[in-house]
């Protein structure tokens, strides 16, 4: 069980508690777990004045995965107003420096007490908007501003109403003051009059509030000016005019006694009242629900939702008459999927293509890390004070890096810098010189944790210091420097190559910078979650070079829709770019397609949208598909036209046991990843072709995600289109054809006159196989290191593979074992290392050694084969044989020796033995030979003789 303990007031009667897990940690955003990995909490949260501790029970979670703990709660959005009446206001959080503008629908409420109210502000001499007259018929505005409030000074003017019945639109932005669209004062952002504030709304430091403003030393609300208003919405402005945060009007709680809250339509957070009292006082309706997290950020859906029509071209994704789309409810006529758009439950009527909503060409892929070196850092813009705090995620891998920092004017003098120099942790803060940290930390991933002076890694404390504010831009992995002159100078000192993971800013506890490493085409760059924004490393000579660590699955952005709801192919074609969301697609009907169509170079990923029904799963384009999606029940199988299929996840990503795969021909591949247990599934193939650029039909990439003892990959039943090529790179690996599971399966194998090729570096098995036509089984190998590791094996069922020829490369071994029959037509052996096992292998029609020495136990002929044939014909020495592994022949059988243009000489045996003479020579009988000739034998004591070809009878 799990146990998780509740600050009070962080959950209400409407909370659920989720626990959540899979095979990577998906972070706090409940969204991005599947649906199908959680486990809800047995009971509804008892809302309580102290901290209360709730058990969710893991049974379901499988070992080995994160897991974590998430709750959520039911707010409703409302299409009306919120009052603020006295002692209430919203703390946006947003500090004022950070807005450039402000956009608010309000309607004032006439109060008896105070000559004036605020209705939106910061630090009283730097911004505010409100109400002035005590018959709250006009606006004033201070900004950035200082004296008294008096309609001569133009940043602090005032704008009669002359309808106080209906809400009004106020808005800044750009230095101009709208009011219901026209503009009542310009020149916001003149710098007359002793006042400084160019673009942002003022530079105070202090939170922007709804319904008051903080006193001149920001300490205190403003004791008794409280607007009394209805808020209709509330929105800051970033510099592009994008919202910063967007606040509208919500209910949260119990249905029968909601309380009002503002809901932000950007961060999905939820601000209650920071007064007294609760907010009860609102009007309108629900116009939808969403689940927000009550104890951590959830990415939020704000509701736009797409539905299949079909009603126009259905092969144009980009036809507005497909689509019927609407936005929280409210249809949007004429549109068509947009970035964050879901698409909801639909019916195909025809064949449809939808791979056009996915941005191909700005698809960002996430990289575990980059490794920067010297001369190449990263911009923040952020100016550092003691308010921020940067936690970054590095592996220290030599004796000198340059972390983050701003370095003023000089050493020792203004130094905000964090840095590894070989002796010690070296910290530069404000005029404190540069503290150091003895000893410097030792290679290795660590955190670097550097808040308000306090210097922590992985948690511990290891230096604390003063705090100051400066004014030049943090930046990573350089310090930037100011001289006094035109040029910005930057101080490089990292001499080796910094293995950058993550990096996150806060700015008074908010989150404004969220760096992670990606390539966009390809490209090392840096990703801001926070800001959906493309970083560019930047380069002190130009010329530098990022090195990119190993690609994760997937993409950050890029995605354009998600299947939220069940799509029914209803025996029609799809073609999509992307499987992004949650949602179902399946087929009622019988014979509907799914094709994901990827291109070269990019890499899909479904982590969460299920394949059900009769649907055929088609794999497109030169690009990667992952499946990373458990528990897939579709039954049409799964068809590779082109580029690489690969599984994600061990737990039938592709369907049910013995679900055939297809790959179609050369160009295109399929890859266990590692990513198949002991007691995985097997998938059953038919294949054809040599893989992509030569590297394999069926693909065996190592990894670690598999079972620890065996590392088992799976294969059902094989069929051969055409001759295919089987790769194995990894000499670690166990790979089985056929089925290592448990109860043994029997499986079957169709040449059709083909020839497969296996390119080994591991052990691959036979387990219960029947082949029942002719065809070739080519196993080879370029490995030299660790032979014992590649492996030809033959056991657990009967392996009858009546008529196949069975050609072994050198440097490979041969076991048959496990006390069954193990059967071949024909086995070439140009080199085996060893043969193990105790049971003889098989060969009911030619026997062709191309090495002078038996390391196998074979047995030639059967019951109903009883004229093999031994082939010496490659051999220019005598066939040596032992009784370590004995050559022996089924009763009754006759044994044709075939020498080809090699002629016998009575001083030269052709087959020989080591130790005392086998036993059953003395049993050999010798008939006429080729043509009717005879041929001189002679057997002695150490080996037997011929003058030519000739039949030897064994019985």
């Amino acid at each position: 069980d799990v146990s998780v303990t509740v600050p009070a007031g962080v959950l209400d009667d409407t909370s659920a508690l989720y626990l959540v897990w899979d095979e990577v940690d998906r972070g706090e955003k409940l969204a991005d777990w599947p649906t199908a990995n959680r486990i809800a909490y047995d009971g509804s949260p008892a809302v309580s004045s102290s901290a209360a501790t709730y058990t969710l029970s893991k049974a379901g979670v499988p070992s080995g995965a994160y897991m974590r703990i998430i709750a959520t709660s039911n707010v409703r959005l409302i299409d009306g107003w919120v009052k603020l009446a006295a002692n209430q206001y919203i703390n946006t959080g947003i500090v004022d420096s950070s807005t450039f503008g402000v956009e608010f629908k309000f309607r004032p409420v006439s109060a008896s007490s105070g000559a004036w109210a605020t209705v939106i502000g910061s630090g009283i001499d730097q911004f505010t908007i409100g109400m002035n007259d005590s018959s709250y018929s006009l606006y004033y505005l201070r900004y950035a501003g200082t004296g008294l409030y008096t309609q001569g000074d133009k940043y602090n003017n005032a704008f009669s109403f002359s309808d106080l019945t209906v809400q009004h639109v106020f808005r800044i932005y750009g230095g101009t003051a709208y009011l219901d669209g026209a503009p009542v004062q310009s020149g916001l952002n003149d710098s007359d009059k002793g006042k400084s504030c160019k673009g942002a709304v003022a530079t105070s430091g202090h939170t922007v509030l709804l319904g008051t403003s903080w006193t001149r030393d920001a300490n205190n609300t403003l004791s008794g000016r409280y607007c009394h208003g209805e808020w209709y919405y509330a929105t800051l402005l970033k510099s592009d005019g994008s919202a910063l945060v967007n606040l509208v009007p919500a209910l949260r709680g119990d249905t029968a006694s909601p309380k009002a809250v503002f809901y932000d339509t950007v961060s999905g957070e939820s601000f209650a009242n920071a007064g007294t009292g609760t907010l009860d006082d609102y009007s309108g309706k629900t116009t939808n629900t969403v689940a927000v997290a009550a104890a951590a950020t959830e990415s939020l859906y704000n509701g736009r939702v797409a539905v299949w029509t079909g009603d126009g071209n259905p092969k144009d994704a980009t036809d507005a008459q497909n689509w019927n789309v609407t936005d929280c409810g409210i249809s949007a006529p004429g549109a068509i999927p947009g970035n964050g758009t879901k698409i909801a439950d639909s019916t195909l009527a025809a064949d449809a293509d939808w791979s056009a909503l996915a941005h191909t060409d700005t698809w960002i892929h996430p990289v575990e890390y980059v490794d920067v070196i010297e001369g190449v850092y990263v911009d923040t813009g952020i100016y550092p004070d003691n308010n921020t705090r940067v936690v970054m995620d590095v592996t220290v891998q030599s004796t000198r890096e340059n972390w983050f920092g701003a370095w003023n004017s000089g050493y020792n003098k203004g130094a905000y810098a964090v840095c590894n120099d070989g002796y010690s942790v070296y910290i530069g803060y404000g005029n404190d010189g540069g503290p150091m940290v003895q000893p410097a930390l030792s290679n290795g991933r660590c955190e670097i944790d550097f808040s308000n002076g306090v210097f922590k890694v992985n948690g511990d404390v290891k230096y604390t210091m003063s705090a100051q504010t400066f004014n030049v831009n943090y930046t990573l992995f350089l310090f930037g420097q100011d001289r006094g002159d035109a040029d910005p100078h930057l101080n490089q000192q990292s001499a080796q190559n910094i293995r950058f993971h993550s990096c996150q800013i806060y700015d008074n506890n908010t989150l404004v910078r969220d760096y992670v490493p990606v390539t966009v085409g390809g490209v090392a760059k840096i990703y801001d979650r926070k800001n959906n924004a493309i970083v560019e490393f930047l380069k002190v000579n130009g010329t530098e070079v990022v090195n990119v660590g190993s690609v994760s699955g997937g993409r950050i952005d890029g995605d354009c829709v998600e299947i939220d709801g069940t799509i029914d192919l209803a025996g029609h074609k799809l073609t999509v770019g992307d499987l992004a969301g949650t949602g179902t697609i399946t087929d009622s009907v019988g014979g509907g397609e799914l094709h994901v169509s990827v291109p070269v170079g990019l890499v899909v990923e479904n982590v969460g949208v299920t394949l059900a029904g009769s649907l055929k799963l088609v794999k497109d384009g030169a690009g990667t598909f992952i499946g990373a999606k458990s528990g897939q029940t579709y039954t049409g199988g799964t068809l590779v036209n082109a580029g690489l299929l690969k599984s994600g996840v061990s737990a039938t990503p592709w369907g049910a046991a013995k679900a055939l795969i297809t790959v179609a021909d050369s160009g295109a591949a399929f890859d266990w990843n590692a990513m198949c247990s002991k007691a995985g599934t097997p998938y059953s193939f038919n294949i054809k072709g040599t893989g992509i650029d030569g590297g394999g039909a069926i693909v065996f990439t190592p990894g670690s995600a598999v079972d620890a003892t065996y590392k088992t990959y799976c294969i059902g039943d094989l069929e051969l289109a055409g001759d295919a090529l089987v790769v194995d790179p990894s000499p670690n690996q166990l790979n089985t054809y056929c089925g290592f599971v448990n109860p043994y399966d029997e499986h079957s194998l169709t040449m059709n006159g083909h020839t497969l090729t296996v390119k080994a570096g591991a052990k691959f098995n036979f387990v219960g196989v029947t082949a029942t036509d002719s065809g070739t089984i080519k196993f080879t190998t370029d490995a030299t290191d660790n032979p014992n590791m590649r492996l030809v094996s033959f056991w657990g069922y009967d392996n009858l593979l009546t008529n196949v020829t069975l050609d072994i490369a050198a440097n490979i071994n041969l076991n048959a074992d496990n006390g069954k029959k193990h059967v071949v037509g024909t086995f070439i052996d140009r080199g085996i290392i060893v043969g193990g096992g105790n049971v003889p292998l098989i060969v009911l029609d030619r026997f062709q050694p191309m090495t002078t020495t038996l390391k196998k136990a074979v047995t030639l002929g059967d019951e109903t084969h009883l004229s093999p044939v031994l082939d010496l014909s490659a051999l220019n020495a005598p066939f040596k044989v032992s009784s370590s592994y004995a050559l022996s022949m089924a009763s009754g059988a006759t044994v044709q020796i075939k020498l080809g243009d090699r002629k016998g000489v009575s001083r030269t045996p052709i087959i020989t033995w080591d130790g005392e003479k086998p036993s059953w020579v003395d049993n050999l009988r010798f008939v006429n030979g080729d043509s009717n000739r005879r041929y001189s034998i002679v057997v002695k004591d150490d080996g037997i003789y011929a003058v030519s070809g000739l039949i030897i009878s064994f019985h």
